[in-house]
């Protein structure tokens, strides 16, 4: 059997093993220093999609205490790690997206974007767990999207701000 996500005709590696067990490749392009100045449009969803982070009443956000736990945890990005800034962003039921933008190259132990998002995920998980659900989770991965351009930039900042809007045409939407 092959790793999930490995190439039908590629063979199995060590490299594709983790504790002679397989793993799924990253999904970071290798060429990107993910520490580097720019824009990273980012996306993370709660495992199963579950929608524990509020609800959306005629296009308005409501959220939960989990989904403040969020709020407040993406609002505290640039003051944990200077030189990053949470450009916009929306705490959705059941995942939240945000634009974040490196001004100078990130100093953090392993690769920017993904230290952050994983520090974030880590910080949320004990608060919710410990305040309001025992239970909660995220998704393991998250996605991310390099934003090269204003003009990307500006169209995924109105799909940021028009998201709870969409919500009932999502098809993520439970």
């Amino acid at each position: 059997r092959r790793p999930m996500g490995a190439s039908p005709v590629m063979p199995i590696t060590e490299k594709d093993l983790f504790a002679k067990k397989y793993r799924v490749p990253s999904s970071r392009l290798h060429c990107q220093d993910y520490r580097a100045n720019g824009h990273y449009f980012i996306t993370v969803c709660t495992k199963g999609n579950t929608p524990c982070l509020g609800s959306v009443e005629c296009g308005v956000v409501r959220l939960s205490p989990a989904g403040r736990i969020v709020q407040e945890s993406l609002a505290s990005i640039p003051d944990i790690f200077p030189g990053v800034t949470v450009c916009e962003h929306i705490v959705m039921p059941n995942h939240f997206h945000a634009t974040i933008s490196f001004a100078n190259p990130v100093q953090t132990p392993h690769g920017g974007v993904s230290h952050i998002i994983n520090q974030l995920k880590g910080h949320c998980t004990k608060q919710i767990r410990s305040q309001y659900l025992p239970r909660f989770s995220w998704h393991p991965r998250f996605c991310d999207h390099i934003i090269r351009n204003e003009i990307s930039l500006d169209i995924i900042s109105e799909y940021i701000r028009n998201n709870p809007v969409q919500w009932d045409t999502d098809e993520y939407h439970i």
